[in-house]
């Protein structure tokens, strides 16, 4: 929704046509569009930063070669003309000092990074959502339950297909489904191929009618013939 906001607002659409074609409140859209704002001066500020820098790199580079403290470099640097802060120094520094080093690849969470993107993001499995939908019927707290999982901006829902869903539960994830069709992304992982998700519901006419609302303007990543992450790390040995 984020994305889809701001193309919208630098396209020249005002702050309610968004809200009504995202389907979101207006403070939501304005806390969107200040946050995008404050990210385009902070950049702008940023590279006024590096540029003003990269006229001394060359020195920089040198100083941090003969191992001068940042504050050494600091000084060296006002009396050359540098008139920026300690702070944009350092940062820049540090880049040089990294810079040809090996880079590690830093692992978050399933949706960790999508909240910089998206916003609020919901990480469950397929399961745990239709047993917690179908225990709120019973406090008659069905509908504020259902709309919790209709309101964040990314729902991550995992599992979907180890166990055949029974009559209720299938309802309940085909409006899951339909009321975020096109307005709410959805990342779904199953162990079953779309041809045989007639297995996974009761009813083939409502699994055909999830697919067809999953499948339109998906990614599909499909992984053939991968290694479990729980296994991959045993060695079985041959029967003797």
């Amino acid at each position: 929704m984020r994305t889809a906001v701001i193309k919208l607002w630098q396209d020249g659409k005002s702050k309610k046509f968004i809200s009504r074609v995202v389907n979101h409140d207006i403070k939501t859209i304005r806390k969107i569009i200040k946050s995008y704002e404050q990210e385009v001066a902070g950049k702008l500020q940023e590279s006024t930063k590096v540029t003003i820098l990269s006229n001394y790199q060359d020195q920089i580079q040198q100083f941090l070669e003969q191992n001068l403290s940042k504050v050494r470099i600091f000084e060296e640097l006002q009396k050359a003309g540098y008139n920026g802060s300690y702070p944009s120094l350092t940062n820049y520094a540090r880049g040089l000092e990294v810079s040809g080093k090996v880079c590690v690849r830093f692992h978050t969470l399933a949706g960790e990074e999508a909240q910089v993107d998206f916003g609020e993001v919901l990480f469950t499995t397929t399961a745990e959502i239709l047993r917690q939908l179908h225990m709120s019927k019973a406090d008659n707290s069905y509908y504020k339950k259902f709309n919790e999982y209709l309101a964040v901006d990314l729902l991550i829902l995992d599992e979907l297909g180890f166990k055949k869903l029974p009559n209720y539960s299938s309802d309940d994830f085909f409006e899951i489904i339909a009321k975020r069709y096109e307005k709410g992304s959805v990342i779904i992982t199953s162990n079953k191929p779309f041809e045989n998700w007639g297995e996974i519901f009761d009813d083939k006419v409502l699994a055909n009618a999830i697919r067809d609302r999953v499948i339109h303007h998906a990614i599909i990543c499909k992984i053939n013939n991968g290694i479990s992450y729980r296994t991959k790390s045993i060695s079985f040995e041959p029967n003797n």
